[in-house]
């Protein structure tokens, strides 16, 4: 099931540190790779975590007093969800105009055009199915 949920740039990247670390954290552990971009205290990145949790967006176990924070939903599946949310924001486009501004400004090498053409490729064969 796909989440919807807005967040924000500080809240980004904390999940982008949690989808990294690809396990549960401490927010102790989070905070020390967060620490080369953002000098927060752990104050700061305890109430992002509880931000994050009311919007379900991560959760936690507590084990021998500590808490351990997981992300409940993929890196992948939240850039869906706000992708589809862009397009239905800028309802006069389309998919393919946002492909198109995308790529627009992209420098792509061989591969990642190859990938492009595999997605477009699997894309074709769904709608056949």
């Amino acid at each position: 099931m796909k989440k919807s949920f807005k967040l924000s740039e500080s809240e980004l990247d904390v999940m982008l540190a949690l989808w990294e670390c690809n396990k549960p954290i401490r927010p102790s552990a989070l905070l020390t790779m967060l620490q080369p971009t953002h000098d927060w205290s752990i104050s700061t990145l305890q109430t992002l975590l509880a931000r994050l949790y009311d919007k379900q967006a991560v959760d936690y176990y507590t084990e021998k007093r500590f808490r351990y924070f997981y992300p409940t939903v993929t890196k992948s599946d939240y850039a869906l969800v706000e992708t589809e949310s862009l397009i239905q924001q800028l309802d006069e486009s389309s998919p393919v105009s946002l492909m198109a501004g995308l790529l627009g400004n992209a420098t792509l090498n061989e591969g990642e055009i190859g990938e492009i053409e595999a997605l477009l490729e699997k894309a074709k064969n769904d709608l056949k199915d």
